[in-house]
């Protein structure tokens, strides 16, 4: 047990939710001799019988946060889910409580270094194939944070060569102390509108990664990057590394140039991978793998690994994962796409004709942005969900478009609908919690309609 985690041996501690991260930082707390109390605004949440059972002398409380404990305790760790700016939360801040996240404890112990990811979309799959990246150059590599692995559950191993940290705006609102090797911001668009008061808000919160890098590398095609880096000196120039679909222009930007009709990611004038040679489909996707490569790049792995680890990557579920073809008709799920960003990446990435699935809980984001792109690359809509309708009433007009009640009904109206070269594209534009428990939920129930259609 090193200072800082001898530090926290007797504090009073407060854990507010408990989901994943906060039953992880249960555990790691508990086994620095914390008092830990633990309180949820659920009457059930996730992890309150393991909880129970694996820590009994913790003291919970569920289906409300109103309670003395927030101004009792000597520290709120508070999980990415829950606003530290609901009212409890502020006066416990007002009477002197520090409030953290789980990766504001972890980046207080951790001693490798550490490579960091965020933005509206491709974080997991940029975290994930630096991990290949790590990997195949022989490094034992820890990956996770918002991947799914908590951060704190890496700390039950032996300390890593690196770590490659997947990181949420609501992560990284409750942490001051994270210095990475390099921290890679991918791209900004609408996302938690429900929880910012506007896009600009959410922006900061996401740049708050580029504090304490080693280097900053971000995508130079982004508007809202592009305007941060153009504002409030929030980039180092000197420590920046950028990419886009643009031809480099120095040694510090990746980029893409086409040798003899062939397309190749290059760094400045240094060709790098030929983009053929790569799993994952579309312009965004290429994007994220220049992004991968930069981070790999400063964080020390070697240069075959790296295209190695480019080349095997094949992606993750649920993100533009073909389910399969049936009488020349693809059946693609992306249901991580959560957002409209993502939505209308998926459906720029499209070659051929779409039946796009779209629809759920819109987190009150701006669909207007939707319309172009789905008049573009679409012949027709099927909307699902509390909001669908929304996004179905922005092109009714120009495309037909019919609501469905199931995911059942959905793929089966859209295979109606689809005829040979077409793909059929779930790329909902929003979150899944208003019909399934998480977008893996929402993507396993397409799979399994899909299969049921075609069978």
């Amino acid at each position: 047990m090193n200072k800082i985690e001898s530090s926290l041996s007797g504090a009073k501690v407060l854990v507010v939710g408990l989901g994943e991260s906060g039953y992880s930082t249960v555990c790691y707390l508990a086994s620095m001799g914390c008092e830990v109390r633990v309180i949820d605004s659920r009457d059930l949440p996730p992890r309150l019988t393991a909880l129970r059972q694996t820590h009994p002398q913790a003291e919970v409380q569920t289906g409300s946060f109103g309670s003395h404990w927030f101004t009792e305790a000597d520290l709120l760790v508070v999980s990415p889910g829950i606003s530290i700016e609901i009212p409890e939360i502020q006066q416990a801040r007002s009477t002197g409580v520090e409030v953290v996240g789980d990766v504001e404890l972890f980046v207080r112990v951790a001693q490798a270094p550490i490579l960091g990811i965020t933005g509206s979309n491709g974080k997991s799959t940029v975290t994930a194939m630096v991990g290949e990246m790590a990997t195949d150059a022989g490094l034992d590599v820890a990956v996770g944070g918002n991947i799914g692995v908590p951060v704190l559950d890496l700390l039950r191993h032996p300390e890593p060569d690196l770590y490659v940290l997947e990181l949420s705006s609501f992560q990284l609102e409750t942490t001051n102390s994270l210095e990475t090797r390099a921290s890679a911001l991918l791209n900004i668009s609408q996302d938690h509108m429900d929880r910012y008061p506007d896009l600009a808000a959410y922006g900061r919160a996401k740049m708050r990664i580029m504090d304490g890098a080693g280097f900053q590398v971000f995508c130079r095609d982004d508007n809202q990057i592009q305007r941060l880096f153009a504002g409030d000196n929030l980039f180092d120039r000197s420590r920046c590394l950028s990419f886009g679909s643009s031809e480099p222009d120095g040694e510090r930007e990746y980029g893409l140039r086409t040798i003899d009709q062939e397309t190749w990611i290059f760094r400045g004038s240094e060709p790098v991978v030929e983009t053929s040679g790569i799993k994952l489909n579309g312009r965004h996707n290429l994007l994220n793998v220049m992004a991968a490569i930069a981070l790999a790049e400063v964080g020390g792995i070697p240069r075959q690994s790296i295209i190695a680890g480019a080349q095997r990557f094949k992606g993750l579920p649920h993100r533009c994962e073909l389910v399969g073809s049936w009488g020349d008709i693809e059946w693609v799920n992306d249901s991580k796409a959560t957002n409209v960003g993502a939505t209308v990446a998926s459906l720029e990435g499209m070659e051929a004709p779409v039946i796009l699935i779209a629809g759920g809980k819109g987190k009150e984001a701006d669909f207007s942005l939707l319309r172009q792109p789905i008049i573009e690359k679409a012949k027709a809509v099927v909307v699902i969900g509390e909001d669908g309708p929304l996004i179905g009433t922005l092109v009714a007009d120009e495309i037909p478009v019919v609501e469905a009640s199931s995911m059942d009904e959905a793929v089966a109206l859209a295979g109606q609908w689809a005829q040979a070269g077409d793909r059929v594209l779930l790329a909902p534009a929003c979150a899944s919690f208003d019909q399934f428990r998480d977008f893996q939920a929402r993507g396993n129930a397409f799979t399994s309609a899909v299969l049921r259609f075609n069978k």
